[in-house]
């Protein structure tokens, strides 16, 4: 049997990131924070591989070790259970708190992203989004939460962090 596996930008992630555990000093940990639940599976799937494509775009054209809890976790726990989704949320908190900024991807704000940036930036995590339509919703944010913006940057220079799942993700790759 010659089957084999075709190498992707998934796989380079994967590899990537297990460099990265490997070389723990090697580089910067980035809370990639992007949109994940969707009422439509077809939209939450696009989610899910757009948030490891950040993962993934970072990683190569920024050099940092990028984490996204919910590019994995979504696929294990049920969103809609609210004792698994209390698990999701914890644990993709507690990676927030071993990374060093924090990335906003795309142009929607969660609730549960709302809460990843006001935790960051409560604990002097720089934040950094990709989007000026993001920029202005973050400052809203900062604006009602009172908090110092300081620590806030909108960034141009990788308009792809700023692209929107669907933008990245065509739907005939979520049909299977």
């Amino acid at each position: 049997m010659s089957e084999f596996i075709e190498s992707t930008w998934e796989n380079e992630l994967e590899l990537n990131q297990l460099k990265c555990d490997q070389n723990e000093e090697s580089a910067t940990r980035v809370y990639i924070c992007s949109p994940c639940n969707n009422d439509s599976v077809i939209k939450k799937y696009q989610n899910i591989i757009a948030a490891r494509y950040y993962m993934y775009y970072a990683n190569k054209h920024m050099n940092v070790h990028t984490n996204a809890p919910h590019a994995y976790l979504s696929v294990l726990l049920n969103d809609k259970d609210p004792a698994e989704r209390s698990i999701a949320l914890e644990f993709g908190l507690k990676m927030l708190e071993l990374c060093d900024m924090i990335f906003v991807c795309g142009t929607k704000v969660s609730n549960g992203m709302r809460g990843e940036i006001v935790k960051a930036l409560k604990m002097g995590k720089p934040v950094t989004c990709y989007h000026p339509l993001m920029k202005e919703k973050i400052d809203a944010i900062i604006l009602e939460e009172k908090l110092d913006n300081k620590l806030f940057a909108y960034n141009h220079m990788y308009p792809v962090l700023g692209s929107n799942p669907s933008e990245l993700i065509p739907i005939w790759r979520c049909s299977a």
